[in-house]
C-alpha cells in the first residue's frame, strides 16, 4: 500500500495543525485553548480514519482483483 495522503485526509490534518498552533498561542484564554487542542484531536482522528477506509478500500480492490471479481463488484466500491 503507498502512503500517500488523499485529499480529504490532508486537510484534515492541515486542520488539526491550525488548532495545534492556536492551542499553543498565549493570547487565547486557557479554556479555547483547551478547546483547540480538543479540535486538533479530533481533526487528525477524523484524517485518520480517511487513511483506513482508503487502506481497507484498497485491500479489498486488491482482493478482488487477486481472486477476481464478480461482474458487479465495482458497484460496491
Amino acid at each position: 500500500m503507498t502512503s500517500r495522503i488523499s485529499g480529504q485526509a490532508e486537510i484534515c490534518l492541515e486542520r488539526a495543525e491550525t488548532c495545534r498552533k492556536m492551542a499553543n498561542d498565549k493570547t487565547y484564554d486557557v479554556i479555547s485553548r483547551h478547546n483547540f487542542s480538543e479540535m486538533a484531536y479530533r481533526w487528525q482522528a477524523l484524517a485518520r480514519s480517511y487513511q483506513v477506509a482508503e487502506e481497507l478500500s484498497g485491500y479489498i480492490q486488491w482482493q478482488a482483483n487477486r481472486v477476481g471479481a464478480p461482474p458487479d463488484f465495482d458497484s460496491f466500491v
